[in-house]
């Protein structure tokens, strides 16, 4: 018969190494036609693996269900009639025990009955009437094989509804760092494909809906957290992420305002969440981007953190196209406003906005932010025409040359340099320590800007 390979490489990826090789033995009995033997060996692997994972649960700190590790115990490695009758009791309990720990639910309970029985009628012809032998088909034999495969074989030593309250307890607690290597092997590959499914639909529906959360963290504060590991899971398995977060968004448009604004903000990154954005809430984003920028002149604060991670999104082509007021909006803000836009996300979009930044710093502390914190990390993107922009502006604007600007500046100039040239800098930045009327503060920024750094 010709060998399936999906079926062979799926047992080539069974969990446990050392259940494998019984695996592969069923394998082999299935592929030559040996349909009894295939079936009893499969039964053999699941006891087997379920009985080293309860006892791996049992290690980290779950009950010892029915006693079936208690019963095993006395006769491990015995050949006696004692412990095969042992064995037999267990046999018959391995799938309840199994199911108490959660390893297995109740449909895969019901499907691996199901390989039970037949494995007795396999090895056991005295059970049938007399003369007729148990003869299962190769298709029969095959989907007891992948049943196995599924529910117990291919999947590591983990619980279903115990780890989804784990990860929750993990997310909710005081102190919390979504380490995405941690995430990806503790809550994705090591637990089950229906598992995985519920933690990736929790998660999304907290990132979502901002759901309460009862007392302790607020709910922001948690679903913040949540985006957080959706964001770690989403690259592990983009279409159940964007399955999971579609579910939801009917019942975001139904939120407040508010709320469907901090999701944005938190949920930025994420494919998903934009391109199953309802239309209607598309254009209510718009228009509070427009809103912001009309009720500019009315603010003596700067923005809260969900709008500078919003107004950050007009970098991105596909954004500035759903949402048009982006692009329109975001020169009109206030320098305090653009400054922490832009501050933090270097991006090419920013270079031909930074000269005008420089122009509107009313005083030097403000100056120097702008040059520390937006000039010099966005230095990789600036073209030569805009830094001689930038280093004119600098000269016209009295409110430029505090403190630490001639440091600053010099700083600037050398972060300029592997991207644009000294030799084509050079007559900019001669122009523009010329314009340093100080002359300590020009020896500053000329002292500056020539100093070597060797790594």
């Amino acid at each position: 018969m010709q060998v399936p390979q999906d079926l062979e490489d799926r047992v080539a990826r069974v969990h446990d190494p050392e259940i494998r090789p019984l695996v592969q033995e069923a394998f082999r009995s299935y592929t030559v036609g040996s349909y009894r033997g295939c079936i009893v060996l499969v039964w053999t692997a699941v006891v087997t693996d379920l009985l080293h994972k309860i006892a791996v649960l049992h290690e980290e700190g779950e009950p010892d269900p029915g006693g079936i590790l208690a019963k095993l115990a006395p006769v491990r490695g015995k050949r006696s009639q004692e412990a095969f009758t042992v064995m037999q009791t267990v046999e018959r309990t391995v799938l309840d025990a199994a199911r108490k720990v959660e390893l297995i639910d109740d449909a895969d309970c019901g499907l691996l009955q199901r390989l039970k029985e037949d494995r007795n009628a396999c090895a056991h012809p005295s059970l049938r009437p007399a003369g007729e032998l148990f003869a299962p088909s190769a298709e029969y034999a095959r989907a007891h094989l992948v049943t196995a495969l599924d529910a117990v074989l291919e999947q590591p030593a983990s619980q279903g509804t115990k780890v989804v309250e784990r990860f929750r307890e993990f997310v909710s607690a005081p102190v919390f760092g979504a380490e995405a290597s941690y995430l990806r092997y503790t809550y994705f590959d090591r637990v089950r494909p229906k598992v995985r499914k519920k933690i990736i639909e929790f998660t999304a529906k907290h990132a979502v809906l901002e759901l309460d959360t009862g007392p302790g963290l607020n709910r922001e504060t948690v679903a913040d957290r949540y985006a957080e590991c959706l964001l770690v899971f989403h690259t592990r398995d983009h279409a159940a992420v964007k399955a999971a977060t579609t579910k939801y968004m009917e019942r975001l448009a139904a939120k407040d305002h508010a709320v469907q604004l901090r999701a944005a903000a938190r949920l930025w990154q994420l494919d998903a969440f934009w391109d199953t954005l309802h239309e209607a809430m598309r254009s209510q984003y718009n228009q509070s981007i427009k809103t912001l920028g009309e009720d500019a002149p009315k603010r003596d604060r700067g923005l809260p953190k969900e709008w500078v991670t919003l107004m950050r999104l007009v970098t991105g082509s596909e954004h500035r196209r759903r949402l048009p007021e982006l692009e329109a909006v975001f020169p009109t803000l206030p320098i305090n406003e653009r400054h922490d836009i832009i501050a933090g996300k270097p991006d090419p979009y920013f270079a031909p906005y930074l000269a005008a930044l420089m122009r509107d710093v009313r005083f030097f502390d403000q100056g120097e932010a702008v040059v520390s914190t937006v000039l010099i990390p966005n230095a990789q993107h600036i073209t030569l025409r805009q830094a001689q922009d930038i280093f004119s502006a600098w000269a016209e604007n009295n409110q430029c040359w505090g403190r630490a600007m001639p440091f600053l500046a010099g700083k600037f100039y050398r972060a300029l340099i592997p991207h644009i040239g000294d030799d084509e800098l050079d007559h900019t930045w001669k122009e523009f320590l010329d314009s340093i009327h100080d002359d300590g503060a020009r020896a500053i920024a000329r002292d500056e800007g020539e100093t070597v750094i060797v790594v």
